[in-house]
């Protein structure tokens, strides 16, 4: 999922933004890398501490080629990504930040399932652009979608047999 999240991102970015691919940094250390080159516009994704919401068994339906799929969910898993980028100025970052939040899209999917695209809190470097020249956006954005083990199936129950009675399906 973290993958897949990043690589969303990185199409918005590339795509809508205008970012270099090369100039987005999808870890800590690339971050801190891009930052010493002082190459602008540049971005960076890095994942943070998800969560599961409450515990909750639910069965959600997956349509293939094979047909429908009844998938026991346990709960819902959050994936918090930092998005941050930086600029020469205020005025360049704010744009370019703002064309990222307006493009981002409201769902993705995985295995066909389908989760959530919610951007949860945001900051800026208002206290560091007079010390150095880039302002910096960031972003927190949260991917949700329901947690399931992929190999067990949720079987429909089609026949129940009256009390007593035994119904052998080896014949």
């Amino acid at each position: 999922m973290i993958r897949e999240a990043k690589d969303l991102l990185t199409d918005v970015l590339v795509t809508h933004c205008g970012v270099k691919e090369r100039l987005i940094a999808r870890s800590g250390y690339e971050q801190m890398r891009l930052e010493s080159r002082k190459e602008y516009p540049f971005a960076a994704l890095v994942s943070v501490t998800g969560r599961y919401d409450e515990p909750s068994r639910t069965q959600i339906v997956i349509d293939t080629e094979e047909g429908r799929t009844y998938v026991q969910a346990r709960t819902m898993r959050i994936l918090p990504i930092r998005v941050v980028i930086e600029h020469k100025n205020e005025e360049a970052a704010d744009e370019l930040f703002s064309r990222f939040i307006g493009n981002l899209p409201f769902n993705f999917e995985i295995n066909k399932v389908n989760g959530t695209i919610n951007p949860t809190a945001e900051e800026h470097s208002d206290f560091m652009s007079s010390l150095l020249e880039r302002y910096m956006s960031a972003v927190l954005i949260e991917f949700a979608i329901e947690a399931y083990p992929a190999a067990q199936k949720a079987y429909r129950i089609e026949d129940i047999t009256p009390e007593g009675e035994f119904k052998d399906d080896q014949k």
